[in-house]
């Protein structure tokens, strides 16, 4: 009979251990790791960045639509609306706001799977993860070396102009505030030998072939580069004005 003295007791601790073992849980559940916490911060931030970015590039679209009927609807001259739009047309080619194609190169460039799991299973204390991937300098550095010999260049079908950036952020490669994944296709539109030969002579080629990068590189005659859809917010930058008799 003594143990049915103590059996409410019993019960009642087994029910305080199981309700403390289950908050425990929870809250050890709840505790991301830092780092975690910081990568989902960073993709939130990415998304908004490209949600505004999609946002914007229809607005200049559609505005771009309303000057266009405007200008139609509105200018008595059918010679000077020629003129303008072949003035509009120039200066969309010079700046980047164009689809542009003509002979060129385009290089293929990808992360060392291969070399990394060899490594990894070689001497797993020694691998670095970081040593097998492409990082946003690579392609900078490939880009710089095209700027002098290419009339057009994009990444992943990014355009790149004056305010273009390529930068990391966390993991990922940002490229005009738009997120990019490997294999990288970088495409050029010039001489297709001057712009072979710019890339072959600058050190980041040496550089990723000694890492076993995968890397090709194709000449080709009808290269096809998308025209840049961002935007070109000027601040601080404003035009001199020239005085009548200056030179």
């Amino acid at each position: 009979m003594i143990w049915k003295k103590y059996l409410p007791i019993t019960i009642a601790c087994l029910l305080t251990g199981f309700l403390l073992s289950t908050a425990l849980q929870n809250q050890s559940a709840g505790q991301e790791d830092p780092e975690i916490v910081q990568n989902k911060t960073l993709i939130d931030i990415i998304d908004n960045l490209e949600a505004e970015t999609n946002i914007l590039e229809t607005s200049i679209t559609d505005l771009r639509n309303e000057i266009e009927e405007i200008q139609k609807k509105e200018a008595p001259d059918r010679d000077q609306i020629v003129q303008m739009q072949d003035k509009i047309d120039q200066l969309e080619l010079y700046s980047g706001r164009s689809d542009v194609n003509g002979p060129g190169i385009t290089i293929e460039l990808d992360d060392n799977l291969a070399g990394a799991e060899a490594a990894k299973s070689k001497n797993p204390g020694l691998y670095n993860p970081e040593e097998f991937i492409v990082h946003d300098k690579n392609i900078l550095y490939l880009v710089s070396a095209l700027r002098g010999q290419a009339e057009a260049i994009s990444v992943n079908n990014q355009r790149i102009v004056s305010t273009s950036d390529i930068r990391c952020v966390g993991t990922v490669i940002m490229v005009n505030s738009s997120r990019l994944a490997p294999p990288f296709q970088i495409k050029a539109i010039g001489d297709p030998d001057r712009l072979e030969a710019a890339v072959k002579n600058c050190e980041e080629y040496d550089y990723l072939k000694s890492k076993d990068m995968p890397f090709s590189l194709i000449k080709g005659e009808d290269v096809s580069i998308l025209a840049y859809k961002g935007s070109n917010t000027v601040n601080f930058a404003q035009p001199v004005k020239v005085e009548k008799g200056d030179s």
